[in-house]
């Protein structure tokens, strides 16, 4: 009895590794950020810029459009000129549709699209989508604290 059960036990092993392997492959978990820890960080020219954020959205959670469907999580800071006090009270009058803006664009994206590497091309995309609602002034960065997706 007990070598049947051994050999069960390999079989179910073997099955659950490779089943583990082709999550792995298919949605690059693991080999691939680690690969992306390593790569160097692009460091913009106006990084020194002194910037003033906007902080008072909510943390943004939804599913994206894959099928079957992944969830995400977000928390997004704005950044913007200091001391423009005429953005920041825009910001804050157009926060509900700039929450929707940003829940919907997270939510039209596939979780491929939603990786680490793709951050910035992400940050770029809102901050373009954002600066099209504002009259006062334009947002300078748009900085994405946590975002995570769940499988």
């Amino acid at each position: 009895m007990k070598p049947v059960y051994a050999i069960f036990m390999i079989l179910f092993l073997l099955g659950t590794t490779a089943c583990q392997d082709d999550a792995r492959q298919k949605y690059g978990v693991f080999a691939e950020q680690k690969e992306q820890a390593k790569a160097p960080l692009k460091i913009e020219k106006n990084i020194t810029e002194i910037l003033d954020y906007y902080k008072g959205l909510d943390n943004f959670r939804g599913q994206t459009a894959d099928n079957p469907p992944a969830y995400f999580w977000a928390t997004m800071h704005l950044g913007f000129k200091h001391g423009d006090a005429k953005l920041q009270t825009e910001l804050t009058q157009k926060k509900t549709r700039i929450q929707d803006i940003i829940q919907i664009f997270l939510s039209r994206k596939k979780a491929e699209e939603l990786r680490i590497v793709n951050i910035e091309t992400l940050q770029r995309e809102l901050l373009r989508q954002i600066n099209g609602l504002l009259q006062n002034g334009k947002l300078k960065a748009v900085i994405i604290q946590d975002l995570q997706v769940i499988y």
